[in-house]
C-alpha cells in the first residue's frame, strides 16, 4: 500500500527493517504489585557505509519474581546527511517498540502489567556513555 504524503513531510532517516532478536521473559508463580521495578536501557550502533544498524537492549527485573531481556534491531538509511548525525532519532523510533513489546509481555495472567512511560531518549542515551 502506497501512502501519499508531501515530500516537504517526509524524514530524511528511513527505518527499513525492525525486527526482535531475543526476547528473554522469566517469572515466579506467585508476584505481588508491589515493590521496585528495576529497569535499564543501552544501545549502540553499527555503520556500514550509508546504512546504521541500531540495537536496543532493555533488561527489567523485580527482586527474584521476574526477569525480561530483549535485544531490538532496527536498520535505517538517510536521503540526505551522515546518517549517524540521526542516532538518537534512530532510538526514539525504536522505543515504542520496547514499550509495547513490555506491555504485552507482563499482561499475562496474575501479572500486574507494566507500561513504560514515555522517557527523554537524550538522557537515556547520556546514561548508556
Amino acid at each position: 500500500m502506497d501512502i501519499n504524503i508531501k515530500e516537504d513531510l517526509k524524514s530524511e532517516l528511513k527505518l527499513n527493517h525492525v525486527y526482535f532478536s531475543e526476547i528473554h521473559f522469566e517469572r515466579q508463580q506467585n508476584i505481588s504489585g508491589k515493590g521496585k521495578v528495576d529497569i535499564k536501557f543501552t544501545s549502540d550502533k553499527i555503520v556500514n557505509g550509508d546504512v546504521m544498524t541500531v540495537t536496543l537492549r532493555t533488561d527489567l527485573h523485580f527482586e527474584d519474581l521476574f526477569l525480561i531481556h530483549l535485544n531490538l534491531i532496527g536498520e535505517f538509511t538517510c536521503t540526505g546527511g551522515d546518517v549517524v548525525s540521526f542516532y538518537t532519532n534512530a532510538v526514539a523510533i525504536l522505543f515504542p517498540f520496547i514499550r509495547s513489546q513490555i506491555s504485552i509481555l507482563t499482561s499475562q495472567p496474575d501479572f500486574q502489567p507494566i507500561v513504560i512511560p514515555a522517557l527523554n531518549i537524550n538522557e537515556v542515551l547520556k546514561q548508556n556513555d
